[in-house]
């Protein structure tokens, strides 16, 4: 017996109402597991930090227990002292020389075809809301293969002046070295692409950038201003370990959590400062660079060519 009309659309009213409160559900369920996910990276996150926190304590304790202890000590003769010197500056040396061939060797970008394989086959997302601008390159919202948020850096290679995109193009090997090897002072970098028109980088969102910080906030208190400027610091001894400078530190380069911990980035025109392939290793000179108009950010052995 066929149903009438008015009975078929009762009960398609029905199950359509059904499958509406079943997503529902579904809906409602997997976002209280993305916010469990979130909460649980939070954590992770503070946990992580104040870790840090409680082993740089600690070293900074012993650190001045032993100093404390070498100027009661004074039976220390100035010939053991510059041994100690001596011994330090070759382990220097030596991680630099270690570090370069992984520098050399390093791929720096994965090549691909174009955008499309960044996002459909290794499921990187670029939303396209603005994070900010730079001076060459957009910064943007992204999403990593497992759903965290990210940020992208794109880059167009063929409007780029000829000169600043060698440099950017000379200064992979560094950035994906720097993506193999973290440090808690630098921007962590997760991926980086090049098509033969963009350059793709994506890395840790963070809060805000601490020129915008001291623009919104004014002067810092002495305790902040020394725990920003030591995590700078840290960073940058980082790098210089590894023959790397970075040329621009600045505080726009200077990206800041939700925990203001200040991690260095924007990597473009990083070099390696130190030759290490010679017997006595020297500067490398950068030519040119004391007319730029980011002089005044550069080392002292960089604005002197080496010299």
């Amino acid at each position: 017996m066929s149903q009438s009309p008015r009975l078929r659309k009762s009960k398609d009213r029905e199950q359509r109402r059904k499958s509406k409160e079943k997503r529902e559900t579904l809906l409602d369920a997997l976002v209280g597991l993305q916010e469990k996910e979130e909460a649980l990276f939070r954590a992770e996150h503070e946990y992580l930090a104040t870790k840090e926190n409680e082993i740089q304590a600690l070293v900074e304790q012993e650190y001045n227990e032993a100093l404390a202890k070498f100027e009661e000590d004074k039976q220390v003769s100035k010939e053991a002292a510059n041994e100690i010197v001596q011994t330090r500056k070759a382990a220097a040396l030596q991680t630099i020389r270690e570090a370069f061939p992984l520098i050399l060797s390093n791929p720096g970008a994965k090549q691909v075809q174009n955008e499309d394989v960044i996002v459909n086959v290794d499921k990187y997302k670029i939303t396209r809301r603005h994070v900010a601008n730079g001076t060459y390159s957009a910064v943007y919202y992204g999403e990593d293969p497992r759903g965290f948020e990210v940020a992208v850096k794109v880059t167009p290679l063929k409007s780029l002046p000829r000169d600043i995109r060698e440099k950017f193009l000379n200064s992979l090997k560094i950035r994906g070295f720097l993506k193999d090897h973290r440090h808690s002072g630098i921007l962590p970098i997760y991926a980086i692409y090049q098509t033969p028109e963009k350059l793709y980088t994506f890395c840790h969102i963070m809060k805000i950038d601490l020129l915008k910080k001291i623009k919104k906030d004014g002067p810092f208190p002495d305790d902040y201003a020394f725990k920003i400027g030591k995590q700078v610091a840290d960073g940058l001894a980082f790098l210089h370990s590894r023959g790397i400078a970075h040329q621009r530190i600045k505080p726009g380069h200077i990206l800041l959590d939700e925990f203001d911990t200040a991690k260095i980035c924007c990597f473009g025109f990083c070099v390696q400062y130190l030759d290490t392939s010679v017997e006595s290793p020297k500067i490398i000179g950068q030519e040119g660079k004391r007319h730029q108009k980011y002089h005044h950010f550069f080392s002292p052995e960089v604005t002197r060519d080496g010299e």
